[in-house]
């Protein structure tokens, strides 16, 4: 029997993301390749360190990123490299030309669309710029009022104040100069899993209502097909500059959609999508394959609910 041919992939920040990593190694088994799966991480301690070789590295954002990057990949072989973290995707897109002089496909959008949605402020601006429906806050704006770090995520840096004097003893404790202030839209939440292929079209948007989060992380959702939703996602990617999967963060108030975030790697819960049938894991791999890949369907009415699972290390020390 001929030898398979193997797979490379390095996650940048994938931390917890235990079910992608196996989603994607079914992906790979699918196609007949043999995956080895790593992930770049800041500690060796991560529960995928289960099911991949962890890389402790710098931080995004540390001078020698790049150049660390650079030589994990080449040391390891790596052919593919997927960010997990918003500010990953800004810190990929940076080195992407020189992964791809050494064979590797960073799955990342351009940089300046990487910078973008990695600061909520220019997404905002973005989304104002294109027509899209975003929350604007004017100081005569109705309470409530939503303040958020620009560069928070998993809510964290997130505050909801009901009161002018509640905003003014926030001002007193933060730098408002981090922070972006927009009106408070009631409705149900909604996120939009999509996937742009490298030549830039568009393989899926799916809809999907979350029901319930914990600490900014999605723990019930289910799959609702909101085709004004999908229309209005599909125009935004349409703009250029994306690329590998998309996520979508929407409001919905009466008829409207207000969008509220962009996230331009796997969400969170992209694993309901893919179990809908939206399978963005293989899609990846085919892409990288250089096999044909062609827009997907998905199913209505699939609920997502989630548990705790536990990994453990053994010798840790220093705690």
């Amino acid at each position: 029997m001929p030898q398979r041919r193997r797979l490379n992939i390095l996650f940048l920040g994938a931390g917890k993301r235990m079910s992608l990593f196996e989603r994607v190694s079914r992906a790979c088994e699918a196609e007949g390749v043999c995956p080895t799966l790593y992930t770049y991480e800041d500690s060796p301690n991560v529960p995928v360190a289960a099911l991949a070789t962890v890389v402790v590295g710098l931080p995004w954002k540390a001078p020698g990123f790049t150049q660390h990057l650079l030589s994990t990949v080449i040391r390891h072989n790596i052919q593919v490299v997927v960010p997990c973290m918003d500010a990953a995707t800004v810190a990929l897109s940076q080195v992407a030309t020189s992964l791809q002089e050494v064979g590797c496909w960073p799955v990342v959008s351009d940089l300046q669309t990487c910078i973008t949605f990695e600061n909520k402020r220019l997404t905002a601006a973005w989304f104002l710029e294109h027509g899209v429906l975003t929350p604007v806050w004017q100081p005569d704006s109705p309470f409530p009022w939503i303040v958020k770090h620009v560069h928070g995520f998993g809510s964290r840096n997130q505050f909801i104040v009901d009161s002018r004097d509640e905003f003014e003893l926030l001002k007193s404790k933060v730098d408002l100069n981090e922070y972006i202030v927009q009106p408070f839209v009631e409705g149900p939440e909604f996120t939009v899993d999509a996937y742009v292929s490298r030549r830039g079209q568009i393989l899926g948007c799916v809809t999907r209502r979350r029901l319930l989060v914990v600490g900014g992380e999605v723990v019930n959702s289910v799959t609702e097909r909101k085709d004004a939703l999908i229309r209005e996602t599909t125009r935004i990617l349409s703009v250029g500059g994306f690329q590998g999967p998309v996520t979508f963060q929407a409001i919905q108030n009466n008829d409207d959609f207000w969008f509220i975030e962009g996230n331009l790697r796997f969400g969170g819960g992209v694993i309901l999508s893919m179990e809908a049938g939206a399978d963005y894991a293989r899609l990846l791999v085919r892409e990288y394959l250089g096999r044909p890949v062609r827009p997907v369907s998905w199913e209505e009415g699939v609920l997502m609910t989630r548990a705790y699972r536990e990994v453990f290390h053994k010798g840790v020390k220093g705690w």
